[in-house]
């Protein structure tokens, strides 16, 4: 089809694990991690006016777009978001624990969401509810 592909590579792997220190908003410090690593490497792509493909199994890894796209200054981004669960628990509204499980809602700022993950997503929120329709 004419297109030019380059892999840019993987970030390393997160293996979630269960983590008794913080068993409603576990393993924070590796979802922080990742986040900003995604974003990271995210800037330099889509500065370069690439059309980019992010493949990955964490939730959280949608808003690290956004961020990459808000940052790009291109506009406000558009996030078509399908998903089996709506994400917008946080760690107060439910008691499973998986971050990757309350993506929007981290997005979004929703009061109870965790700091550090709303904070590694920049100027909150870095969804606005307004435009948000909803999930599949």
């Amino acid at each position: 089809m004419g297109l030019e592909v380059r892999d840019h590579g993987d970030t390393p792997a997160q293996v979630w694990r269960p983590d008794r220190e913080s068993p409603r908003a576990q393993n924070v410090s590796e979802v922080v991690a990742g986040l900003e690593l995604l974003i990271e490497r995210i800037d330099p792509i889509l500065a370069s006016g690439d059309t980019m493909l992010v493949v990955g199994g964490n939730c959280l890894i949608a808003l690290a777009v956004v961020v990459g796209l808000r940052r790009l200054g291109a506009g406000t981004p558009g996030l078509l978001y399908v998903d089996r669960h709506y994400d917008m628990n946080t760690p107060q509204s439910t008691n499973d624990g998986a971050l990757d499980w309350m993506g929007l809602a981290h997005g979004l700022a929703l009061p109870g969401a965790v700091d550090a993950v709303v904070a590694a997503l920049g100027e909150p929120p870095s969804s606005s509810r307004s435009r948000w329709a909803g999930s599949a």
